[in-house]
């Protein structure tokens, strides 16, 4: 086989494949598994696959999920009797993370062919390998990598400095199935229009940014169509639930996130810094380090604007990790340049070995509390898996809940459900968002009595509201518990008119039953002890 050939294909399907070997062997170890809410898009996924639309509750045209490509994509293939929406999700993951490894793998060996560094050429991968973060959020069935994959498909696209206007439509056409799927590639789509025009001035980028423009459009269109058809909106309701009516606070609380991140990634905050003062010295790169760093600042920015997230491992900030891991590759790949008066007897001091003892250190560093934390959501996940399981089997199909936490309960039992935080919920997801930034992001407009008077729902799955219900709610509901093996006794509220509909899991607050565990009171999802 030709050297040339080993290098832009074997080498890095090989390197690309350990990645991912790496990723699933990381949520072994830790018992990681689909998160609450991956199941709000697996449940949209579910009722496309079934030909209900792409919604939560059928008969109700509303975009509960805040990506919309990937939640088609999964329901595509959920069409297939061999891959429900939790495979499919995990399909789509692994194939998003082997691109992202394998770009990352050619470009460094492009690269280090190119400066006469081949011991550097792997550095990108251990990034990737070594991130905690990347790592975690492949296992928790979102569609971060997926997201993550598109937008670095659009960076690697335009890094060379002589990309013409077929590289920048191609450019387009991935930030265009990124915006598809998260809104906020808009914003790295206009960043990287304005590197354009600052390297090449307005006369040169006028075509690569139409080419830009007609890429993006080529693929929001559709997709904007698809959704006003669908939904009678362009933005989710989502949106409007999390950051809709925000105001300072949340970018107060979003830039908390971020220095939280820096904090943990010193080594991605270093490799920048590196790349901004070679901006100055380095001319010849400097068209490829203006759109790495472009491709950053959108994507922090972000996370700023929205407020960060409740997620451990910084998940609005996953999209960063490929393209810090070409910022480090290219620091370090320079870097030799500078080690070689360095004296034999000092190997550890060059380049090749500081690179991966400090990407080593970075893990090590980062993150053992909130491992620990993920796999008390993980058996808080198999709690709600099986509660939605015991749900389906004692209530009746035409049930409908109020649920605190819309995910895996609503799945599993396959009822109709209503989110107590108003993903579910355009009128509460409209309300008045004065306390947005004081909460847990994304969980700060809680429904009151007023959303059971609203709904009037059957099964109520978060009974603190028991005390505060007007007289004339809580006429209509009694207190019970729910019981069954391997699940943790719950107290739920339930319609009167509906306590002769229920199954045996289902009894009366004062009728004890033997050998059932108390109630558990894990009623929402974790949150990592770093203030976010």
């Amino acid at each position: 086989m030709r050297p040339a050939m080993l290098e832009r294909a074997l080498l890095p399907g090989l390197g690309a494949a350990a990645v991912v070997v790496v990723a699933v062997v990381f949520g072994r170890i830790f018992g990681l598994v689909p998160c609450d809410d991956a199941y709000i898009t697996y449940q949209h996924a579910r009722h496309f696959a079934s030909g209900q639309g792409l919604v939560f509750n059928p008969g109700e045209p509303l975009e509960a999920t805040t990506n919309f490509l990937f939640a088609l994509l999964v329901g595509l293939l959920a069409r297939f009797p061999l891959v429900p929406p939790p495979q499919g999700a995990r399909l789509l993951t692994m194939a998003a993370l082997f691109a992202v490894a394998f770009l990352v793998a050619q470009d460094g060996f492009a690269r280090a062919s190119k400066l006469g560094s081949r011991t550097t050429a792997v550095t990108g991968l251990v990034v990737l390998a070594a991130a905690p973060a990347l790592l975690v959020h492949f296992n928790l069935g979102l569609e971060t990598v997926f997201y993550s994959a598109l937008v670095f498909g659009a960076v690697v696209a335009v890094l060379d400095p002589l990309s013409g206007p077929g590289r920048w439509a191609v450019c387009g056409l991935f930030l265009g199935l990124a915006a598809a799927t998260r809104l906020d590639a808009l914003l790295v789509a206009v960043a990287l229009g304005v590197a354009l025009l600052a390297l090449r001035g307005p006369r040169a980028a006028l075509v690569p940014l139409g080419a830009l423009v007609a890429g993006l459009t080529v693929v929001v269109g559709p997709a904007s169509l698809l959704r006003w058809t669908w939904y009678g909106a362009l933005l989710p309701n989502t949106f409007y639930a999390k950051v809709g009516g925000g105001g300072p606070l949340l970018m107060f609380r979003g830039a908390e996130y971020l220095l939280g991140f820096l904090g943990a990634h010193s080594l991605y905050a270093a490799a920048a810094i590196a790349m901004v003062v070679r901006l100055r010295r380095a001319p010849g790169d400097r068209h490829r380090s203006a759109i790495l760093l472009a491709a950053l600042a959108p994507i922090a920015a972000t996370a700023l604007l929205v407020g960060g997230d409740y997620f451990p491992f910084f998940r609005f900030l996953v999209p960063t990790i490929p393209v810090f891991a070409l910022v480090v590759t290219d620091v370090a790949q320079h870097g030799l340049a500078g080690t070689a008066r360095i004296p034999a007897a000092r190997p550890w001091l060059r380049a090749r070995w500081l690179m991966p003892l400090a990407v080593l250190a970075m893990l090590a560093a980062c993150g053992k509390s909130e491992l620990r934390l993920l796999s008390t959501e993980g058996s808080w996940v198999r709690q709600q898996v099986r509660l939605g399981e015991v749900l389906a089997l004692n209530l009746p199909r035409d049930a409908e809940l109020l649920v605190a936490a819309a995910g895996a309960v609503p799945y599993y039992s396959r009822l109709v459900a209503h989110d107590q935080y108003g993903l579910t919920d355009p009128v509460l997801a409209r309300s008045s968002g004065k306390r947005l930034g004081l909460g847990l992001p994304g969980h700060e407009k809680r429904g009151d009595w007023r959303q059971i008077e609203r709904y009037r729902p059957d099964v109520v799955l978060y009974p603190s509201l028991a005390g505060r219900l007007p007289p004339r709610l809580a006429g209509l509901y009694v207190s019970m518990h729910v019981s069954a093996p391997k699940m943790h006794e719950r107290t739920v509220l339930v319609r009167r008119d509906f306590v002769s509909r229920l199954g045996p899991a289902f009894r009366p607050m004062n009728v004890p039953r033997k050998g059932v565990r108390a109630e558990t009171r894990l009623q929402g999802p974790c949150v990592s002890p770093r203030k976010t």
